[in-house]
């Protein structure tokens, strides 16, 4: 066998460049398909600093399960007994019934410590981050609650 049998022609090369193109593009396409199907089990959550607050976050931008959560700061909270994050905008009658709470999944709970002070708890199993708590602490608060 001389040197001159082991040349391939353009022909078998072309051939061999098409079958690994197309090994190439059928490897892409499973992955994109097996990348799909395992982002069920991702966790979606919101950038902060591109968020603009437009209070359409369980509609457009939160996906389930999300990452987005209220948190609280305790270390900066006043333990007030009208807090800003829990109630809507009104000063005077302020109660807890769902007419008068912020969060529309009734995720806040306010525990009583001692007169005037309350502890602000979060059921972040309920919390759709819709960040109207967050709102209401920064507007009229302390900024205790934050995504």
């Amino acid at each position: 066998m001389s040197f001159e049998d082991d040349k391939k022609t353009r022909r078998e090369v072309l051939k061999e460049g098409v079958r690994l193109g197309g090994l190439i593009t059928v490897s892409a396409v499973l992955g994109s398909l097996f990348s799909r199907a395992s982002a069920e089990g991702t966790v979606w959550q919101i950038d902060p600093y591109l968020c603009v607050q437009c209070g359409r976050c369980a509609s457009e931008c939160v996906l389930q399960p999300s990452a987005v959560k209220c948190v609280h700061a305790y270390a900066i909270c006043g333990y007030c007994q009208l807090c800003f994050g829990l109630f809507r905008d009104q000063r005077t009658g302020d109660t807890i019934t769902a007419e008068n709470n912020r969060c529309p999944t009734d995720e806040i709970r306010r525990n009583f410590i001692e007169d005037p002070y309350y502890e602000i708890s979060i059921d972040e199993s309920l919390c759709i981050g819709c960040a109207k708590c967050v709102r209401g602490g920064e507007q009229f608060g302390n900024g205790s609650m934050h995504l």
